[in-house]
């Protein structure tokens, strides 16, 4: 029988991505809400924590004791003191980085911009994007259309999408921490290595070439939820599903 996931946080914004996305993959899971430590008495496959940031340590360190292995929504925290408590004490956690999934590039400069930043700031929304960035990142929140460039690799919203599922996917079939990624991500931010401001100002190209990527993204959401329940294409493991 497959062990269920739990899903910390299950009815936030980031606790349905994850549910929706273990739906899709049809694997079971069990949900928490904020401050609730009750399970049902039985075995786990791991546990993805997906509460506001302010609560990330001390729900690790509580939900230890399951011994199972744990992925974190990002960032684990603001504070370097909790992060090497954590790294002190050898949690066996994962932060989550969907754009390790992503077509990133090597070389090249990294930005982002968007006009939607949540209540960590924007440098700790961008944690991931800072850790992968090959020279100091230029973020920004003011754009009404979803930009992100990593080493000179432009992205988009469809391959965010994708690469959630593919994260999770990895993570069912081999679950380990990172947590050397994890000192790099938050010693990154807390020491500074990002621009705030503008990267560029973009072309009449750039920004017809954005806004037909924005329209056809929404077409494909369109249709995807119109259809049969395709989903973009992701990489997929080959873990074994449990039957419909």
């Amino acid at each position: 029988m497959t062990k269920p996931v739990i899903v910390v946080g299950y009815l936030g914004g980031m606790g349905r991505r994850y549910t929706a996305i273990l739906d899709y993959l049809k694997y079971p899971w069990v949900g928490l809400e904020w401050g609730n430590r009750e399970l049902p008495v039985q075995q786990y496959h791991s546990l993805i924590l997906a509460t506001p940031t302010k609560d990330h340590a001390n729900h690790l360190f509580d939900f230890a004791n399951l011994n199972v292995p744990m992925l974190c929504e990002k960032p684990i925290t603001q504070s370097k003191y909790e992060i090497d408590v954590i790294l002190k004490n050898n949690l066996k956690v994962a932060m989550i980085n969907q754009y390790a999934f992503m077509p990133v590039g090597a070389v090249g400069d990294t930005y982002y911009d968007y006009f939607r930043t949540g209540g960590d700031g924007l440098e700790w929304d961008c944690i991931s994007i800072i850790a992968l960035a090959e020279k100091k990142p230029f973020i920004n929140n003011k754009s009404p259309i979803w930009k992100c460039q990593i080493n000179g690799k432009q992205l988009s919203i469809a391959n965010m999408d994708a690469a959630y599922i593919s994260m999770i996917d990895a993570w069912l079939s081999k679950p380990a921490p990172n947590l050397d990624y994890i000192k790099h991500a938050h010693y990154r931010v807390l020491e500074g290595f990002y621009e705030k401001g503008s990267y560029l100002h973009p072309s009449p190209i750039d920004q017809q070439t954005a806004t037909e990527q924005s329209v056809s993204h929404d077409r494909q959401q369109n249709d995807t939820s119109e259809s049969s329940g395709h989903m973009p294409t992701v990489k997929r493991s080959n873990r074994a599903r449990k039957p419909n």
